[in-house]
């Protein structure tokens, strides 16, 4: 589900969330909603500090993209591009927005837009980073016994895959898919 963010908070209808935070909320759908903490500056402006993205369901995981941008008239102050993921149990992830800068605004009237993507996570996905993660240790450093080349720089000798060196150089490429010489002796001596 994709859904475009055009947000103008009506600030006579701000929730007092503590003595200085307020907050409000945007529907996005029946499962889904964004909540808006406004916090008061050194200056006493009150800006968005961070969103919220709430859901009414904490059954199964979700992942959740997007941009938001702070809009005051037609300039952006702060966009925020976002990448989260919310786990089954939990019902909401936060945004923070980090201003590096003093906002000097004569009014405070913000604006929020942008989008925001939410899909449930695909167990598939998950598998497949099982799998990535279960090749990651087969050629890792700790496993030299998987080896299929040696590669020699001096007098260091390190264990290598011939797959791995190909996908990432074509000079191995083409060294190990002609008939060369280190291509049956599984041994690469750089001669440094």
């Amino acid at each position: 589900m994709r859904f475009p963010i055009k947000w103008k908070p009506d600030y006579n209808k701000f929730c007092k969330l503590d003595r200085d935070s307020l907050y409000s909320i945007l529907p996005l759908s029946q499962e889904w909603s964004l909540k808006c903490i406004w916090a008061k500056d050194r200056s006493g402006l009150v800006k968005p500090n961070t969103i919220e993205i709430w859901r009414n369901s904490t059954i199964g995981d979700a992942s959740i993209a997007g941009t938001l941008c702070i809009l005051y008239g037609q300039d952006c102050l702060l966009e925020k591009c976002f990448n989260r993921s919310i786990s089954a149990g939990y019902d909401y992830t936060v945004i923070e927005f980090d201003y590096d800068f003093d906002v000097h605004c004569t009014e405070k009237i913000f604006f929020i837009n942008g989008h925001v993507k939410i899909s449930e996570k695909d167990t598939e996905t998950g598998a497949f980073a099982d799998l990535s993660d279960d090749f990651g240790c087969l050629i890792g450093a700790n496993a030299p016994y998987f080896s299929d080349v040696k590669l020699k720089c001096g007098t260091c000798i390190m264990p290598a895959h011939k797959n791995i060196l190909c996908a990432r150089s074509p000079v191995f490429a083409a060294m190990f898919l002609s008939p060369m010489k280190k291509c049956k002796a599984n041994d690469v001596d750089s001669g440094v």
